[in-house]
């Protein structure tokens, strides 16, 4: 818990520093005055960090050193800013004073709860598969030349676990924490509370706030561990809620609208639809002839996108992994094209499997309801969500011949968002990639229908609030309770730490491995005399966050979730550091096999 509260502390000290940065410097060179808030400016810090961050890793490992330069460049930029700083307090307190003493311990209670959720972490498949890896890689070297044949999802390079890198605190805990999208989820969390109060409890805050409980017990797994989904779908979730609450700040704050789609895209390819939500920006800015503000955000933006761009050349080859139809260049440590169309047909096959079972509530039946209730509830909102924007075109088309009172900003936040859920359906529709998207399309939606009822108010406002911090106070508590009779009461003979020591520092998931006596253990494959890759034993493939290591099957030996077999790939050069490369004898190999899989449906 004390880990948990210094990692959220050091995050935002650096990442609100590099937004007010970025902020200031537009406003100034472009002589805009754009104010945002504590959310704004965290993900704006977010999205500018990626410049220097990723331009680092050419050469350097992004670990605590790297941390420590930007908590420098942030003392640095606030002792020669001493004004502003004391402008950002004194809005703070403003903020605060609004706010009466019930409020205020509604808002504590609410960050304290997703305090005590988040100490337990969920140990998702993805983050021991490959996450806490390639965290570690960024950590402990600069980028790696074909990573990527080593392992095929390191390819992916989402720019949410380089950040993580700096953000694990593995210098101080001995262990790593994913604090990021924590961080994020409780400054979301506050503003929405406090835009509650704010708005005297207006029925599309209320809604808003629903929604996002609903948001919440969807992803609330993610929160806890590495997860490249949950940042993207927070980020879309609260894009769209900002402008359906204030549609008059959607043409007024251009750096945000248009850093954040194109970042977010650096994290997770498939919000890129988000990015057609900037282009009426654009065009209205070039329409009025204002050339220096979309210069400057276009300049940022490439920025990112270029550095990220050559992060993927380094680790697979790939302009973009694994879209090998952009086939650019010939690296000795590029990806074999059969891979990459391996990896774009299980993506795809995987998602749409998990659609069948999500529509047919197969998954939640086939392992009973009674053992998985809250998973049964999660696949009811789903479902209606799903209901919810595939009548959606109906109820827009009702209100605009109705006439309703609705904001055009919000037909151009709808439209965008259905060219997104669009884009997912054909490509990947598993929920856990677009539920950001989605459910804040519902809340559209609702608020189109409602017209200027939305804006109406109800009279049970302490309930509502009540019921919202109730609602986190209980998950929290019911999640400790649960890790509490797992870890040391079905498992005591096995549990590696005391229940107290959640106190100090998160359970993390190799702890939970440990505990539920999953076995972590590694044979040993000398890929060079002196190098040795760790195999992993474990049955899917999980090597957590042993480094280097990898499964201990794959093609073309073994049909596995993991590509291509250790002993198809051999090093560049005298350390891993130079990268790793597929030999040469075995690409028409895994070339005949990959086809032969892929003109197959997924199982």
């Amino acid at each position: 818990m004390l880990a948990t509260i210094i990692a959220w502390i050091v995050i935002s000290l650096v990442l609100l520093s590099f937004g007010d940065i970025l902020i200031h410097s537009y406003n100034k060179l472009c002589k805009q005055k754009e104010e945002y808030n504590l959310p704004d400016i965290f993900i704006l810090g977010m999205c500018f960090i990626l410049i220097p961050l990723s331009s680092t890793s050419f050469w350097l490992p992004s670990n605590h050193y790297i941390l420590l330069a930007f908590i420098i460049v942030s003392i640095i930029y606030w002792a020669f800013n001493k004004e502003r700083l004391k402008d950002r307090i004194k809005k703070a307190k403003l903020t605060l004073s609004t706010l009466s003493s019930f409020h205020l311990i509604i808002i504590l209670a609410s960050v304290i709860s997703i305090l005590s959720f988040v100490i337990w972490s969920s140990c998702v498949f993805d983050g021991a598969f490959y996450h806490h890896q390639n965290i570690r890689w960024n950590e402990e070297f600069a980028a790696v030349p074909g990573l990527a044949n080593l392992e095929d999802r390191f390819g992916f390079n989402s720019n949410y676990l380089l950040i993580s890198a700096i953000f694990s605190f593995r210098f101080m805990f001995g262990e790593p924490l994913y604090a990021l999208q924590s961080t994020l989820f409780v400054y979301i969390t506050c503003w929405l509370l406090t835009e509650l109060i704010k708005s005297n409890f207006k029925i599309k805050h209320i809604i808003a706030s629903i929604i996002f409980l609903v948001f919440f017990s969807i992803n609330s797994e993610l929160l806890c561990d590495s997860s490249t989904d949950i940042v993207p779908n927070l980020c879309t979730f609260y894009f769209i809620l900002k402008f359906v609450f204030y549609p008059n700040l959607f043409k007024d704050q251009l750096l945000f609208v248009i850093l954040l789609p194109i970042s977010l895209v650096t994290f997770k390819l498939s919000t890129f639809p988000l990015s057609f939500a900037s282009l009426y920006i654009i065009i209205l800015y070039l329409k009025k002839k204002t050339w220096q503000p979309v210069l400057f955000c276009a300049a940022v933006a490439t920025s990112i996108i270029f550095v990220w761009f050559a992060r993927n050349i380094i680790v697979s080859g790939y302009l973009v992994f694994p879209l090998h139809e952009v086939d650019l260049f010939s690296f000795d440590w590029k990806v074999p094209g059969s891979v990459a169309k391996l990896e774009r047909w299980g993506i795809h096959g995987y998602a749409k499997k998990v659609f069948y079972e999500t529509v047919t509530t197969w998954h939640y039946l086939r392992h009973a309801v009674l053992t998985y209730k809250i998973y049964l509830i999660n696949n009811s909102f789903i479902m209606l969500s799903f209901i919810s924007i595939a009548i959606s075109p109906l109820i827009v088309l009702y209100s605009y011949i109705k006439k309703k009172a609705v904001n055009h900003v919000y037909y151009i936040l709808y439209i965008s968002s259905s060219i997104y859920i669009l884009y997912w359906a054909v490509s990947a529709p598993d929920f856990r990639f677009a539920n950001g998207i989605i459910l804040s399309s519902v809340f559209i939606i609702l608020v189109i229908f409602l017209g200027d009822k939305a804006d109406g108010s109800i009279n049970l406002k302490n309930p509502t609030l009540i019921a919202f911090s109730l609602i986190l106070l209980f998950s929290g508590i019911k999640k400790t309770q649960n890790y509490y009779k797992l870890l040391h009461l079905e498992y005591p003979e096995i549990r590696t730490k005391s229940f107290a020591s959640i106190l100090c520092i998160p359970y993390g998931a190799k702890d939970q491995a440990k505990a539920r006596g999953v076995s972590i253990k590694f044979e040993e494959y000398r890929i060079k005399d002196d190098i040795i890759i760790f195999l992993s034993e474990d049955e899917t493939g999980r090597t957590f966050d042993q480094l280097p290591a990898t499964a201990n099957i794959g093609l073309p030996f073994q049909h596995h979730s993991k590509a291509q077999d250790v002993r198809t790939i051999g090093l560049r050069g005298k350390t891993l550091q130079e990268g790793f490369r597929t030999k040469k004898e075995y690409l028409d190999i895994l070339d005949s096999m990959i086809k032969e899989i892929t003109g197959k449906e997924y199982k």
